[in-house]
């Protein structure tokens, strides 16, 4: 095609047509921009359905990512609501004047507990590294932010929002309490069922004491702490500011788990919805 291209034009010039040289000139000149053009058009679609396909694998990815975080907020924000209920059970008891009981020690346990998530961040450092308008869904990809940037990090152990609780309350534990070594008192856990797309958590329980296996041999433990002086407990207001500090925490923080569950479920949702569309 070049070779006939440049034949006419050669043929032009020495039969001495200018203008219609002139003519073919341009409209040579028009072809080539139009290839170009065409060129381009074709490499921008290619540039775009790789990034889409890019897209689907990291939003498939974070998805995968995200359903592993909710399984530890699920469970972390179980144990901190059942340490609420130790609290003011435990604050009933102390201010109206209640008599100690011994599955109490359970309760003296739970409200002392603290929990924080370890969430695997690696897909979305790689969504951050190619650049977060990748995610083409505004909602999605505010949602997402947020829950890396502003939710996650306040639930973390690493976060300086909140205090440990368990290291707030154990100086005061340590002097105070003793740990109960009664096996024979029995303490059941029970954890509602969730469900978060296709993955289902069952409902279940645990029991205290529970056993496990060492060197082949079975050995029972138990969990509570026991009040030296439980009337003493009830007058110490050093005790009663150390509850409610706790509380102020664990309140913060469930509040921010809550979020969390909420806006994973809503993010995850949206990634089903994407993918299926796609």
């Amino acid at each position: 095609m070049i070779k006939f291209f440049r034949n006419l034009r050669q043929s032009l010039i020495m039969e001495n047509k200018t203008s219609k040289y002139f003519k073919y000139a341009i409209g040579e000149i028009v072809l080539v921009v139009l290839g170009i053009l065409i060129a381009l058009q074709i490499n921008n679609w290619h540039q775009v359905e790789l990034r889409l396909k890019q897209e689907k694998i990291l939003l498939s990815q974070l998805r995968w990512e995200l359903m592993e975080i909710y399984s530890d907020v699920y469970g972390d924000l179980a144990n901190l609501m059942e340490a609420e209920k130790s609290h003011f059970k435990i604050l009933d008891h102390l201010q109206s004047g209640k008599p100690y009981y011994d599955s109490l020690c359970f309760d003296f346990f739970i409200l002392k507990e603290d929990e924080y998530i370890y969430p695997n961040k690696a897909v979305y450092e790689k969504i951050k590294e190619t650049g977060l308008d990748i995610i083409k869904d505004d909602t999605l990809r505010y949602k997402v932010q947020f829950l890396y940037e502003n939710v996650f990090p306040r639930i973390s152990k690493t976060n300086s929002y909140t205090r440990d609780i368990s290291e707030y309350l154990d100086p005061y534990y340590i002097e105070h309490f003793t740990p109960n070594v009664d096996y024979n008192l029995k303490f059941t856990f029970k954890m509602k069922g969730d469900s978060i797309s296709e993955r289902v958590f069952k409902a279940y329980e645990s029991q205290i004491p529970d056993t496990f296996e060492v060197a082949g041999e079975n050995r029972i433990f138990t969990i509570g702490y026991v009040p030296l002086n439980y009337d003493q407990l009830k007058m110490d207001n050093r005790f009663l500011m150390l509850l409610n500090g706790a509380d102020e925490n664990r309140a913060y923080k469930i509040g921010r788990y809550k979020m969390a569950k909420k806006i994973i479920k809503e993010v995850v949702e949206i990634i089903d919805i994407t993918l299926e569309h796609d």
